[in-house]
């Protein structure tokens, strides 16, 4: 549970609620350049994940340094950084490359079109061309704002890469499956039975699917996407407070983080 309650405490903190939209709180404000550079990236990978479920229908995203090449691990560029941040298997099968930025203050058009440039080191994934490639940056202007931009090519230099899928959805539910293991609730939301737990002090509420939690123990991870036609769908819990995602993955959100508090500065919300 501490991983969930570092990363909803960089979005608690850094964070808080303008309008229709979302502002830098004064505390990411005060942040020292390199402590706003490690939130801006934490908000560019978090803005990856959440656009890639919901606009390109792909909730399962892979750092690509699980990926192997020719049976080695990758080296792009011998030896250089320009790679792409996730590669991500979409609910029909087919995968795609994204590479996320994030920047404090306005869009950086060299640091997007590097973003392309990364995207386009890998040629194929377990053989099959990407269907999509994403560039994508979070940055402020008056409010929070994602720029996304989808280069078509490959490098003649770019790679082949092969990933263990099984392996890699199993680091991807590890966090969620550790945290429903221990003492957990078993709830019915939207006709869906959930493993749930809550944490008190972030007031975040995890949950998963069961038939989801019973397959990722079971090593069955080909049941997952057989049956992702029935996860295909993000839905909210009748009471408004859940959110149930694609992958089998439930969120709930006491209310301190409900706009009426997340429109104050985090010195000022209560609860």
């Amino acid at each position: 549970m501490a991983d969930v309650v570092v990363r909803s405490h960089t979005i608690y903190a850094n964070l808080r609620q303008d309008g229709a939209g979302i502002g830098r709180s004064t505390l990411y404000d005060s942040l020292d350049p390199t402590e706003k550079g490690a939130t801006s990236y934490f908000l560019g990978m978090a803005m990856a994940k959440l656009f890639a479920a919901e606009l390109f229908g792909t909730p399962w995203l892979f750092h690509v340094s699980q990926a192997t090449s020719g049976g080695a691990g990758i080296v792009f560029n011998r030896g250089s950084k320009s790679q792409p941040d996730l590669i991500g298997q979409s609910l029909s099968g087919d995968w795609i490359v994204v590479e996320a930025k994030g920047r404090t203050n306005g869009l950086d058009g060299k640091a997007l079109e590097k973003a392309k440039r990364q995207t386009e080191m890998i040629r194929t994934i377990n053989g099959s061309l990407p269907t999509l490639r994403v560039a994508l940056q979070a940055y402020f202007e008056d409010r929070l704002r994602v720029r996304i931009d989808d280069p078509t090519d490959a490098k003649p230099e770019a790679l082949e890469v092969e990933l263990d899928l099984n392996a890699a959805l199993a680091k991807y539910y590890a966090v969620a499956t550790a945290i429903t293991a221990r003492d957990p609730t078993i709830e019915r939301v939207r006709d869906r039975e959930f493993m749930t737990r809550v944490d008190n002090d972030s007031g975040v509420t995890i949950g998963l699917q069961s038939s989801v939690w019973e397959s990722v123990k079971a090593g069955k991870f080909q049941d997952i996407r057989e049956n992702s036609d029935r996860l295909d769908e993000r839905m909210t819990g009748a009471d408004g407070s859940a959110n149930i995602y694609p992958d089998g993955l439930l969120v709930r959100l006491d209310a301190r983080w409900s706009p009426q508090f997340m429109s104050r500065e985090p010195e000022l919300r209560d609860g």
